[in-house]
């Protein structure tokens, strides 16, 4: 689709990105340190501020550690449901990762506006054909994927549902800049849907580089402090990189905006600088009359609206001045 509306968000091949604050589950289980990264994302920029859905009875298996990290740092559909009324109080998009078909359907009830999938639900097709099914907008991450695996899910998706981006990821945490792979963006653009980067390195420099590849939606896990104990915090930045990041994002943005028809010519602010800072030609020694002009025979200075402008030097050559020039002369428009 050429326009995704992500509720009040409007998303284009060629509209300003939009960042969302991936909360996830930096809060570590704390409903208080939720709403916290919450007014962290509105002061920070964001558009979207995200969370994770966790029910590990429906999407892990028994006795695997993490089951014991996602039952500590869960928040129940109730209390997402406070955060997503906290979230649209403060004129942001809330979104929330489900992990299970339970879990969608709980967001689902909630009312929220689209989906976020985790790389690790890529290849789980089941889950990502019954949101699909909810006709919403969905953006899915593409870590630990080979490409033709991306391209049999988005042909899963879009058989229900053609408002999809998939988001470029490197599910390592935290990402070397290297592993980002931001030359991927090119690859998954030819899937033909738009195409996002989900960042996991801790610092901002990758995202910009994605929006300068045409990246329509950065994702950044932000914590309030690296050093707590949990899974994502240390992949993470905080609120005042995340707003670093949306400053210059949208600075590189705009340095992208210029038309095919504008590159190949000079900007209007630069004609009266050109004047000055372009050269003419002049004598570079003393010339008699009817002297053959030799390229030697010719220096240049500023500006170039004095005389014959130094780009012309080819066209003079060969030429018998009409006139004695001194050094230092500009060369007149008929020599």
């Amino acid at each position: 689709m050429e326009t995704i509306r992500l509720g009040p968000l409007r998303i284009t091949p060629t509209s300003k990105p939009v960042y969302i604050f991936e909360a996830g589950i930096n809060h570590n289980g704390n409903a208080l340190m939720a709403r916290q990264l919450a007014f962290s994302a509105k002061e920070a920029g964001a558009q979207v501020v995200k969370f994770q859905l966790h029910l590990p009875a429906q999407e892990m298996l028994p006795g695997h550690p993490l089951w014991d990290v996602l039952s500590e740092t869960a928040l129940d559909i109730h209390q997402m449901a406070e955060l997503k009324r906290q979230a649209e109080d403060l004129g942001l998009v809330f979104l929330c990762t489900p992990f299970c078909r339970e879990a969608a359907d709980q967001l689902e009830s909630i009312g929220v506006v689209g989906y976020k999938m985790g790389s690790g639900e890529l290849n789980n097709l089941p889950l990502q054909v019954h949101v699909s099914r909810k006709g919403k907008p969905m953006i899915v991450s593409t870590g630990m994927s080979v490409y033709e695996e991306v391209v049999t899910t988005a042909a899963y998706i879009a058989a229900n549902n053609q408002q999809l981006v998939l988001m470029n990821c490197a599910s390592t945490y935290p990402a070397t800049p290297i592993q980002s792979r931001l030359k991927r963006i090119d690859l998954l653009q030819r899937i033909g849907f738009m195409v996002g980067q989900s960042d996991h390195t801790p610092t901002i420099s990758t995202c910009l580089g994605a929006i300068a590849r045409g990246a329509v939606i950065i994702e950044k896990h932000v914590t309030l402090d690296k050093g707590m104990k949990g899974p994502d915090h240390a992949a993470s930045i905080t609120p005042g990189e995340f707003g670093q990041m949306v400053r210059m994002g949208n600075e590189v943005w705009e340095g992208l905006q210029a038309t095919d028809a504008d590159l190949g010519g000079i900007l209007e602010g630069e004609r009266p600088v050109r004047a000055w800072a372009n050269h003419c030609l002049v004598a570079r020694r003393d010339l008699t009359v009817g002297h053959v002009l030799a390229w030697d025979d010719l220096d240049t200075r500023r500006p170039g609206s004095e005389g014959i402008p130094a780009a012309m030097i080819g066209e003079m050559i060969g030429l018998a001045s009409r006139g004695p020039l001194r050094a230092g002369q500009p060369v007149p428009l008929d020599p």
